[in-house]
């Protein structure tokens, strides 16, 4: 049996983007390798693994003994393409990602509290996202955004009572540490041709700023055969503080050039502000056993994505160089469905699919966070002590006309996600 140390080395994925919630948007949902393997339903079938600290914490009282798990998941966006449709600047161009790969890490720990309940601690990244958009002296959205990122890390402390025995109910605090940075550029028109030319870069970043919320859950397993669960996370602010920075960029013109030297306050390090208002989400599950090790799940969930009011960067002592990054959501869904059997020795197999409908409307489709309509299909093998997931995300061909900023067109993703976890259990 793997020792606690060994249990906390995180178990390494091969570096295969970053983004889904309960419903799509800009939320991970790779908080636990158990309940990747079946498409993220496992509202109701969170009892063996302590990753129900985050997918439904009244499981985590059902639990046996003291359990640790740590693992990561690695996200690799395969294909990201723009292509350029009129009316607006995007016009007759196109535009592609780089490939972006990102480290995703969780770990959980459920501690027996008498008889009847456990505390559980967890850490994970349940939103975040990367951009890094190819040629960009080309790319049409350069005046928007080139470069993007955000990063969240969770640490929940939670509670959970086992009511009987097969019906545990749970409260958790959340607190959120999170940082945003951004780089574009900036354009002004030729003195000559009219033309927008690119005059200077802004790189902009923040530090890593905090919020707290909470999360509650209920699951029973009304049979060997039927368990239900639901699961709510409040919504959590954060409000970010940081520094911009503008470098010039030579356009060969004297004129123009001296302006923008003269009109910039270049090469130092401004104040800005920002803020996102993350969702609350909620997940209703079901599970049911047609014979002896067998189950079947199905997941209906849903994120308060209304409540982001988009996202910008404000400079707090140069307003005029203020811009918006991202427009308004609105309230998204989503559905899921897996399935899994155990054998003999314990080992399970796990397959799931989703969909995830986007909470982002056209208008307020940007390269600086693109999303779509999403399909999952997935696949999963555990032991006692080993878990591993495989996932197939397929994004909806995504059309707009109606950009604010005029980058009219065709947006494409593809991604992978692979992840391992460790598990070690005290019985």
């Amino acid at each position: 049996m793997l020792g606690i140390r060994r249990a906390f080395a995180l178990s390494l994925a091969l570096p295969l983007l970053a983004s889904a919630a309960r419903a799509s948007g800009f939320a991970t949902e790779q908080e636990g390798v158990k309940a990747m393997g079946l498409a993220g339903a496992y509202t109701a079938l969170a009892v063996d693994d302590p990753s129900a600290l985050y997918y439904n914490v009244g499981g985590l009282a059902l639990l046996d003994n003291q359990i640790l798990t740590a693992g990561a998941s690695a996200y690799s966006l395969q294909r990201s393409q723009y292509q350029g449709r009129p009316p607006g600047i995007g016009a007759g161009t196109t535009g592609q990602q780089e490939v972006v790969r990102d480290l995703y890490p969780h770990a959980y720990l459920a501690l027996p509290f008498g008889t009847r309940a456990k505390i559980g601690v967890g850490v994970d990244s349940p939103f975040g996202f990367e951009t890094d958009w190819s040629n960009p002296t080309t790319f049409p959205g350069r005046a928007i955004s080139l470069t993007s990122q955000l990063r969240t890390y969770d640490l929940t402390t939670g509670f959970s009572w086992k009511v009987s025995p097969r019906l545990g109910i749970g409260l958790a605090a959340i607190y959120r540490s999170s940082d945003l940075a951004n780089t574009r550029n900036i354009q002004l028109p030729d003195p000559v041709t009219g033309l927008p030319r690119d005059v200077a870069s802004i790189n902009a970043g923040t530090d890593f700023e905090g919020g707290f919320g909470w999360n509650v859950g209920i699951l029973n397993r009304l049979t060997r055969t039927f368990s239900w669960g639901l699961s709510y996370r409040s919504p959590i602010d954060v409000t970010y503080q940081g520094s911009a920075r503008l470098n010039q960029i030579a356009t060969g013109n004297a004129q123009l050039d001296q302006l923008v030297s003269a009109s910039l306050p270049l090469g130092t390090d401004l104040p800005i502000a920002s803020e996102i208002r993350f969702p609350a989400t909620a997940a209703l599950g079901i599970a049911v056993g047609h014979k002896e090790g067998f189950q079947a799940s199905f997941d209906l969930g849903w994120a308060q994505w209304s409540r982001f009011q988009g996202v910008g960067v404000a400079f707090l002592t140069k307003p005029s160089l203020s811009y918006v990054l991202q427009g308004t959501y609105d309230d998204a869904y989503s559905y899921r469905l897996g399935a899994r059997y155990t054998l003999e020795g314990g080992s399970q197999f796990r397959f799931g699919a989703a969909l995830e409908k986007t909470p982002q409307p056209d208008g307020s489709l940007s390269p600086f966070f693109v999303d779509a309509d999403r399909t999952t299909v997935a696949a999963g093998y555990g032991l006692d002590w080993l878990d591993i997931a495989l996932q197939w995300q397929r994004y909806d061909n995504r059309f707009t006309f109606t950009n604010p900023d005029g980058l009219n067109g065709l947006y494409r993703n593809e991604a992978w996600l692979l992840a391992v976890s460790i598990t070690k259990f005290n019985r």
